[in-house]
């Protein structure tokens, strides 16, 4: 799995759908939540599904116009537009390919 998009509240689940289908058309792989639970329980789930990425969408994030896209191998965070996180995502997902490709090794080992 490439990418576990979070979603808390309303706003938060539609916006969500909508870059979970917009990474999907791009192909990358994707789910999303469709409970409300805390982040915690997301970040576990996203982790027992070994999602490469978490995306974060919550109610700071639509304030700020703003995704969080957390790397969750090396527990880094990257802000993106909105309407960006496509490049973004594109742009981290060949950078973790090419970790895993030369070893797995990372910036925080």
């Amino acid at each position: 799995l490439d990418f576990y998009v979070m979603a808390i509240g309303d706003n938060g689940v539609n916006i969500a759908y909508k870059s979970m289908m917009e990474l999907r058309l791009n192909g990358y792989s994707c789910e999303m939540n469709t409970e409300n639970k805390s982040f915690k329980a997301l970040f576990k789930t996203a982790l027992r599904k070994n999602a490469k990425f978490a995306i974060i969408i919550g109610d700071d994030e639509i304030q700020s116009g703003e995704i969080a896209i957390k790397n969750l191998k090396t527990q880094t965070q990257t802000l993106a537009k909105i309407d960006s996180l496509v490049d973004v995502a594109r742009s981290l997902h060949f950078d973790y390919l090419q970790d895993e490709k030369n070893g797995g090794s990372s910036e925080n080992e």
